[in-house]
């Protein structure tokens, strides 16, 4: 069985799909599967998904179009691995945030959960790409259980709820993600099914914010006010080019952080 499973569901984005499906097959790392589940999209996504060389990809298609938590829960019941790891059609993957990843799990006795730092990359077309390297303010806990008190009350506890690796075997149900917010309410059932959370300063996912972003539709009503905000938090000046998704942790680290 692979050490992790990337799900990635998708529906009519395409254009985004190709680049967030190369992120994680072009990279020096090799135990996962990607599980691309198209949600009877109508682009051509499927072309997409299938002109990959690859035997680590997974395609699987819905008979019909689901909501998003039964989409989600589609892909999740195609995975095989030992962790679960989720990123969106116009997301991706760090070039060494797997096997980095992978690394520190086992070194910390394979936590429950774990949370990473993201890279979140503001993608629009007319006007460049902006990319800020910050995390979201959150409190630290050890213990899943009292994160999940934290959690219930309106803390934070974690950088990206969407984004937490999880361990396969603390799922307890097959309607994991549920309506009206599927993000958030499978991490507070995660959160109460799991005793340990590890939280890795290493980067392994790229967020993309596009325009056809679900998570970050509201936060785009105004993305020129996101870009700035980006750049103004890194000290940067130019536009970050689309080649960042093959950036490594060593180059980030090195060069803006």
């Amino acid at each position: 069985k692979p050490f992790f499973s990337i799900i990635l569901p998708t529906r009519n984005n395409a254009e985004y799909l190709k680049g967030a499906i190369a992120t994680v097959v072009n990279q020096d790392f090799d135990d996962y599967e990607l599980i691309v589940s198209n949600n009877f999209s109508d682009d051509n996504t499927e072309e997409v998904a299938l002109s990959f060389d690859s035997n680590k990809i997974k395609y699987v298609k819905t008979d019909k179009t689901l909501y998003y938590d039964d989409s989600w829960n589609y892909a999740l019941a195609h995975t095989t691995g030992k962790y679960i790891l989720m990123i969106g059609d116009d997301d991706g993957v760090m070039k060494d945030g797997l096997k980095k990843l992978k690394s520190e799990i086992i070194k910390q006795n394979y936590p429950d959960l774990i949370s990473q730092p993201i890279i979140r990359y503001f993608i629009d077309g007319e006007k460049g790409n902006n990319v800020s390297f910050t995390v979201l303010p959150y409190q630290k806990v050890n213990n899943a259980k009292i994160g999940f008190e934290l959690f219930l009350n309106g803390n934070s506890v974690i950088d990206a709820p969407l984004h937490t690796v999880i361990k396969k075997e603390n799922i307890k149900q097959t309607n994991f993600y549920s309506k009206a917010y599927p993000d958030y309410s499978a991490f507070l059932k995660i959160l109460f099914w799991s005793d340990s959370i590890y939280y890795s300063y290493n980067y392994a996912v790229i967020h993309g914010y596009t325009k056809k972003s679900s998570g970050g539709v509201f936060a785009l009503k105004d993305i020129k006010q996101l870009r700035k905000k980006s750049l103004e938090m890194q000290g940067l000046k130019e536009n970050v080019p689309l080649d960042l998704y093959f950036f490594s942790n060593d180059f980030i680290k090195s060069s803006f952080v």
